[in-house]
């Protein structure tokens, strides 16, 4: 509340003229109470969605051409590799070297199958022929 104090003025002519003054209150030495924090925005999602499937065909790939697995380490990497051409990725060329290293493995071990299939299955004819 504002406090009102008359003061007594005298003027040229000997009249008294009264002027109010306005006393504000003392400030308080502590500052306004903060506003309530408001809540941090939701995270948004990344545009590296496909990162991670590159980075898994690639070092897939590079696995079955140094441990030589047989169909499931390849045919897996080039599984990741398809997905992760098919999301947005930052990594193009990984993408496409882990596809190429994981096709040209399984390929290699398709043919090798195709080739003991095929011999397994003359020497089970050509041994009917034999006897």
């Amino acid at each position: 509340m504002n406090q009102t104090t008359p003061l007594a003025d005298t003027t040229s002519f000997g009249t008294t003229q009264h002027d109010t003054v306005v006393i504000d209150p003392p400030q308080t030495q502590y500052a306004q109470p903060a506003q309530p924090a408001q809540p941090a925005p939701a995270a948004q999602p990344t545009e590296r969605t496909g990162d991670a499937f590159a980075i898994t065909s690639f070092v897939l790939g590079i696995v079955s051409v140094v441990s030589g697995y047989f169909f499931v380490t390849p045919a897996l990497g080039l599984v990741f590799g398809i997905l992760a051409k098919r999301r947005t990725n930052t990594m193009p060329g990984l993408v496409n070297w882990g596809i190429g290293i994981n096709a040209v493995i399984l390929g290699f071990w398709l043919l090798l199958a195709g080739f003991a299939v095929t011999l397994g299955f003359l020497g089970l004819v050509g041994g009917a022929f034999w006897i």
